[in-house]
């Protein structure tokens, strides 16, 4: 009787083990992750002062392999500065800032601080040792 009980609870603590292993290799990065990392390289860019990003949502996500993930994302612009604020900033500075209003103007167009522009991302996340990042 007492091999029994304990044959029926050795199974089920392997069951458990079993599902917690499993679960622990097919879980997707979370929005919350997702969030942080963006976030993370906003602050670490020379963007930081000119926009933030809000709203950040996953609507969708397929795991391409076990390492690799891949997330639909949606979020917001939210524009601090606007173009020509940003433009009398730069003026004097090396020929790269230029360069660097007109690639903004290109992809923004002609933005007010204070504007929002709802954006679509589709994002690769890689499981690292430190948990996901964005792939670079």
């Amino acid at each position: 009787m007492i091999n029994i009980k304990m044959e029926f609870y050795v199974k089920k603590v392997f069951i458990i083990i079993s599902l917690i292993f499993l679960y622990g290799c097919s879980d997707a990065p979370s929005t919350s992750v997702i969030k942080n990392e963006i976030e993370q390289g906003l602050q670490e860019s020379k963007f930081s002062n000119i926009l933030e990003f809000q709203n950040i949502k996953k609507v969708n996500g397929f795991e391409e392999s076990n390492k690799i993930y891949i997330a639909d994302i949606t979020y917001d612009i939210h524009f601090l500065k606007g173009l020509n604020e940003i433009k009398q900033e730069s003026k004097g500075n090396s020929l790269m800032s230029s360069f660097g209003t007109m690639a903004l103007s290109m992809q923004y167009g002609n933005f007010k601080a204070g504007d929002i522009q709802p954006q679509e991302l589709k994002l690769t996340m890689i499981k690292t040792e430190q948990g996901w990042k964005i792939k670079s």
